[in-house]
């Protein structure tokens, strides 16, 4: 019996998509002077995700190529079953993560970055980041790219 065809399959396809999709962002530096061409084979992208965590068992935010080669390895609706379970357990856990903060904080070294970059008055970055206007705008003059 052929596992190619079966609605577990197709379903299992699916969310492998969308953990790639979820999960496969570059998080390279912004101050990276590396090249973007690297010698690495793995097909991730520069600086995507590490996968020596997915092989742990109680990992809850294994990487889509874990459960491509899981897929590869299974025989039966059964196994495909099991695989959809934790597909969607995984999908869970990347969902429960917060997003990463948009706004550095005070002694963050990008934050001089930030506040130059930003498209709001100076009064607006005063009263969003909880510094005076003389302090928002003192940075702003200082750091002026």
């Amino acid at each position: 019996m052929t596992i190619l065809g079966s609605p577990e399959y197709t379903a299992v396809v699916n969310m492998i998509i969308k953990l790639q999709l979820m999960s496969h962002v570059s998080s390279s530096s912004i101050e990276s002077n590396t090249s973007r061409c690297s010698d690495d084979s793995s097909g991730r992208p520069s600086g995507g995700l590490p996968s020596f965590d997915d092989f742990q068992q109680h990992y809850g935010q294994k990487s889509s190529v874990y459960f491509e080669k899981k897929l590869a390895r299974c025989n039966s609706t059964f196994q495909l079953s099991q695989l959809l379970i934790e597909l969607t357990q995984t999908l869970e856990a990347w969902r429960k993560t917060p997003l990463t903060k948009m706004e550095p904080s005070h002694g963050d070294p990008l934050f001089p970055r930030w506040v130059v970059n930003h498209h709001a008055s100076d009064r607006e970055l005063a009263r969003l980041t909880g510094l005076s206007r003389q302090a928002i705008n003192g940075i702003r003059r200082r750091y002026v790219l």
